[in-house]
């Protein structure tokens, strides 16, 4: 019977079929978007105020 409803409706068969989530974790790319964000912030930083140990005139 299962056969028969896969060849006859295969879009309803696959949308009924659980499938598993496509990524394990599911917060690793904010994490890596979360560091480059502090990395730019960083670089921003040294740009802004450069720690280097002169002082303004």
């Amino acid at each position: 019977m299962e056969v028969h409803l896969r060849q006859r409706f295969p879009r309803i068969m696959w949308a009924l079929t659980p499938h598993p989530p496509a990524h394990d974790q599911p917060f690793v790319e904010p994490h890596a978007f979360l560091d480059g964000v502090d990395a730019a912030a960083d670089q921003l930083r040294n740009l802004v105020r450069p720690d280097n140990g002169e002082r303004a005139a």
